[in-house]
């Protein structure tokens, strides 16, 4: 039996040694290895017999030829797993002519199939499923060429103008357009998005073409196709090179006009029936030459009605980017804009954009405006600074320092702590822009993060401002009208900013369905907290603003800004408010449900910590932070949420009781209504009052809500004809999709409106149970039963899956009599 030193020496014998000085081939070893090459010998005996001296478990490596590899060549010559093998007899080459001379209807029916396959990969799949499969995408790609120029289908120009011009300047143009969209996408970190593939397998996309060779061999087949008589099949090209000149243009230029482009869109749509098909111009044997590490995958092509909709559905997001940023740009500040810029971006990512679109946005809120600032600086300069709010820095108390007294100008305040803030702020938006499960990975990510920044600032504040000895720093300071001098609370300006982001982190999750049932009762709960803590921040600094002596010293117009901006804080403060009080009484009907057992659970959870106590440990883990900055006063700790639950259980604990077939007979009055009432209904009636106040002083749908669904229009109708429907597995019948029927009401119906919808939901599941119950008291002391049994013997309670409630936010069960 071989040793496994004699193991190890074998090993070595078999694999190259590198040269230790410089890297390369030890030129000796190498000229051994040639003479031996055709000296082949069959070492699968002695490696056999080698595995034998090899315990369970014990592997052996070379420096040469690590796990990894051994690993792969486990996939090695496997037709399933191997993407490079070619069974025996089978030609590597598809045998398809791509200079075979095409009808312009043929081209017609090709380039609307490129078209199909670049929709397929910006909605997710690879390159080597889609374009590079393309029999004429891949002959002008693998033929040889001069440096940065084009490349050449084989055959005379002459012998077919509509092959080696006009299909030519479009094959030519998708694959720029890949490699453009690859490198914007990796500008905008989209390659780290799960939705978009953008490795090239080895493949050069003409990237050393420059744009003014590409614009001119497009521009060359338009001037082709202008020559000819205008048929509706030259229209047709015509219109799909010049959608395509102009898409490619955007990346050179950063300029488009996406409503033209939308109207491409229609017209290629009408047009499509023009085409002739060509079989075989998608080869699957094209994979075999590509650098894929990955087991072979099917080639995809949409059907073409699915694709000119993903090519609509992309313009119409990119035209709703536009419109969203030229919002931002003429409402800058949050209280000065009728919708909170988060509010927008948040519908926005929850329309399903394509990952293009959402990269778009992020462009364009992040590229320098006219005035050399991006959104992010301009939302700062606006919001974010160490004094409260913008304008009680410039119009309120004298800024000092403390030590020496020297005034301070507030300008010089607000731009030293922007450039500590705006790196948090470009995070947001740029999470805001991504798929919903990134988004709310990196909202859990981004919260340390704001908790950081009152470090920071102090940091930055205190190294700027130091005594003239360089020693001891000077902090910056201001004088209220008591006298008493105030040292600058960071805190105070960013606990908004923090508890806006928690809120939104705790949506985006009950939009994702991340909890189960069991645990919507305290999820739910904490949203409530966390609403509550933010409406009491918000509210206190309209309080502030409202106090300051700059109030009653300013000018009218002064006066007249700072009003509105203190009104709509406290809108948002009351708004805040009514959720609160939603999510508790949400929150407690869950609790009855769950600990009568009306609502099922399941018998064994997804989540990883089964135990209530570690369970709840685990989903309040993102916002530790809070509490280690005292924000918690409303109770987002392990400890409120937990007595929260025990209070209301002591409250169930009679009706539990009278399960008991012995107290079910005894004439006690039902419990169950009692309990709704007092736990629910009582929760609702101060949402109920606030909603009402803001429906009937704004009107039905809310001023707001009017500029929100006007900018975010074309997204939300396209979710409602049922765009979604089709990608996410629906039939696509028109109906409305999961993700965007709530948002879609959330919107078009206004925030006021559609809240207090969810209110009317939930008191319709109150009364339906207290009715259930009241008439089935009689019948279970009949039949000896507890009355919960009798109850759930009645009633069937569940959890509507996403896109079944009113908003996907706000998870309403459903009662349903048997």
């Amino acid at each position: 039996m071989p040793s496994e030193d004699d193991l190890a020496d074998t090993t070595t014998k078999l694999t190259l040694q590198e040269d230790p000085k410089d890297g390369q081939l030890d030129a000796d070893h190498f000229k051994e290895v040639i003479r031996h090459r055709h000296q082949a010998k069959d070492v699968t005996a002695e490696f056999s017999a080698h595995c034998k001296a090899l315990s369970t478990g014990q592997l052996v490596k070379n420096d040469s030829f690590t796990l990894f590899e051994s690993v792969y060549g486990l996939e090695m010559m496997d037709p399933k797993m191997d993407s490079g093998y070619v069974a025996p007899g089978e030609s590597v080459e598809s045998g398809f002519d791509t200079s075979k001379p095409l009808l312009p209807e043929e081209v017609l029916w090709i380039i609307d199939q490129l078209i199909s396959c670049e929709m397929a990969w910006l909605r997710g799949w690879s390159l080597s499923q889609t374009l590079l499969l393309n029999v004429y995408i891949d002959a002008l790609l693998v033929r040889p060429r001069e440096k940065t120029s084009l490349p050449e289908f084989p055959g005379a120009r002459e012998d077919c103008p509509w092959l080696h011009l006009v299909l030519k300047a479009y094959c030519v143009g998708a694959i720029i357009g890949a490699d453009m969209i690859n490198e914007f996408a990796i500008s905008q970190g989209l390659h780290e998005d799960e939705d978009f593939i953008t490795p090239t397998y080895g493949r050069d996309l003409l990237s050393d073409v420059s744009d003014v060779d590409w614009d001119g061999i497009i521009s060359e087949a338009l001037r082709y196709l202008e020559s000819l008589e205008r048929t509706t099949v030259v229209q047709a090209l015509t219109y799909r090179i010049s959608a395509q000149q102009k898409f490619l243009k955007f990346f050179a230029t950063g300029r488009a006009d996406w409503r033209v482009q939308l109207v491409y869109s229609r017209i290629i749509k009408a047009t499509h029936s023009e085409g002739k098909e060509v079989e075989g111009i998608f080869e699957p044997k094209i994979q075999y030459k590509l650098s894929i590490s990955t087991a072979p995958r099917p080639p995809v092509t949409l059907s073409f009605e699915d694709s000119i909709a993903e090519h609509e559905q992309m313009n119409t997001f990119f035209d709703v980017a536009d419109n969203i940023v030229r919002y931002l740009q003429e409402y800058p500040s949050l209280y000065q804009a009728h919708v909170p810029h988060q509010t927008l971006l948040d519908v926005f990512g929850s329309s399903n954009p394509s990952p293009l679109s959402r990269a778009y946005l992020q462009f364009r809120l992040l590229s320098e405006n006219s005035e050399e600032q991006t959104i992010a600086q301009t939302l700062t300069y606006q919001h974010f600074h160490p004094i409260t709010s913008l304008r009680e820095g410039i119009l309120g108390p004298e800024i000092y320092l403390s030590k020496t007294g020297e005034t301070l100008k507030p300008q010089e305040l607000v731009d030293l702590s922007v450039n500590v803030i705006v790196p948090t702020v470009d995070a947001l938006l740029r999470t805001l822009c991504q798929n919903r499960s990134r988004a709310r990975r990196n909202l859990t990510n981004l919260l340390p993060e704001i908790c950081e920044l009152p470090r920071m600032l102090d940091t930055e504040l205190q190294s700027t401002y130091l005594d003239p000895q360089g020693h001891t720093p000077d902090f910056p300071a201001r004088r209220l009208e008591s006298g008493e001098v105030q040292h600058l609370d960071h805190m105070k300006v960013l606990a908004p900013f923090l508890l806006q982001v928690s809120t939104l982190l705790q949506a985006v999750s009950f939009e994702l369905e991340v909890f189960e049932c069991h645990e919507l009762g305290d999820m739910y709960m904490l949203f409530s907290s966390l609403s509550k803590n933010q409406s009491k921040h918000i509210k206190g600094t309209a309080s502030r603003i409202h106090s300051s002596q700059t109030l009653s010293q300013s000018n009218e117009v002064i006066r007249k800004s700072i009003a509105q901006e203190v009104s709509l804080r406290l809108r948002q403060s009351e708004m805040l408010q009514a959720a609160s009080y939603v999510a508790e009484a949400l929150a407690n009907l869950y609790h009855i449900l769950t600990c009568t057992s009306l609502l099922p659970i399941p018998p064994q959870p997804t989540h990883p910590f089964p135990a209530t106590p570690a369970q709840l440990t685990y989903r309040l883990r993102p916002f530790i932070p809070l509490n280690q900055l005292h924000l918690n006063h409303h109770g987002p700790n392990l400890d409120s949420l937990t007595n929260h639950r025990l209070r209301v259980q002591h409250q169930i604990q009679p009706l539990l009781e009278l399960q008991q077939p012995a107290k079910a007979n005894a004439k006690t009055t039902p419990q169950l209504p009692a309990l709704l009432t007092s736990l629910v209904m009582k929760k609702l009636k101060p949402a109920r009052q606030i909603l009402r106040g803001k429906i009937e002083m704004d009107g039905e749908d809310g001023e707001e809500w009017k500029v929100l669904g006007k900018i975010l229009e074309p997204a939300l109708k396209w979710n409602a004809d049922g765009g979604d429907e089709k990608r996410e597995g629906g039939g696509g019948d028109g109906s409305i999709s999961a993700r965007g029927d709530g948002r879609a009401s959330s919107v078009l119906k206004g925030e006021p409106a559609e809240l207090y919808e969810v209110v009317r939901d939930i008191e319709g599941v109150c009364e339906r149970l207290v009715e259930v119950s009241q008439s089935g008291e009689r019948k279970a002391a009949e039949d000896g039963k507890g009355m919960i049994e009798s109850l759930k013997e009645r009633v069937q309670v569940e959890v509507p899956q996403r896109g079944k409630t009113r908003s996907s936010m706000w998870i309403v069960p459903g009662v349903q009599i048997k």
